[in-house]
């Protein structure tokens, strides 16, 4: 009986811990986290870029960690989709023949700028009302600009000359930071307002947002 007992013994041995961290397992509680998708309509000032205000949409997913406070702060991760919307600002300009004062060049300018972009970071929430964000911006800016001419002698215009369009994308990776309110509607959805700063092409974006925000 003793030659049988000892193998078995010495058999089980190893999983004694194996053991012993499963009912360590079984006794964690699960993390408290609840998930969260934001959507908003956005307004960007293009001005620094040489554009104007133009609507656009964002998307976003975050995940609450409700266990994790930072100072009574509750942290949150964040990732959005962005298309801040294609802005078009149009100059014109008259240049006259400094041989012939009869004779003039219109040149019409047009600059499209599209921007869009993917944001990820963490917010600070206050767990009543305010929150602060901030994180990376990975973004693409197109930017196209298509010139038109025109010759006026005597004060009679020519036939438009239209030039190639001069189209660049410009892609890079910037920070962000914002601050916003929550305001409960019902249990899991609230009306989210936000004002943001972007960095794109090293000049700051503002932009503004609303929208609603769900929880599950």
């Amino acid at each position: 009986m003793k030659k049988i007992t000892v193998p078995i013994l010495l058999a089980l041995l190893p999983l004694a811990p194996m053991a012993q961290a499963i009912e360590y397992r079984e006794e964690l509680a699960p993390p408290n986290v609840a998930f969260f998708i934001e959507l908003q309509g956005t307004r960007t000032d293009f001005s620094r870029l040489g554009g104007d205000n133009k609507e656009g949409l964002r998307i976003r997913l975050g995940l609450d960690f409700k266990d994790v406070t930072v100072g009574g702060w509750m942290l949150r991760s964040e990732a959005g989709l962005n298309q801040f919307g294609t802005t078009r600002q149009s100059s014109s300009f008259t240049e006259t023949d400094p041989l012939d004062s009869t004779k003039d060049t219109i040149t019409d300018s047009t600059q499209q700028l599209r921007l869009n972009g993917i944001e990820a970071g963490l917010r600070l929430y206050d767990n009543r009302l305010f929150y602060v964000r901030g994180g990376a911006f990975v973004y693409s800016l197109r930017d196209r600009l298509e010139v038109t001419k025109t010759e006026v002698n005597g004060g009679v215009a020519g036939a438009p000359n239209q030039l190639p369009p001069q189209e660049e994308t410009i892609s890079g990776i910037g920070p962000y930071a914002g601050v916003g309110l929550e305001i409960p509607l019902v249990e899991s959805a609230k009306v989210v307002a936000e004002v943001n700063a972007y960095r794109v092409n090293s000049e700051s974006l503002s932009n503004l947002s609303i929208g609603f925000q769900f929880s599950f």
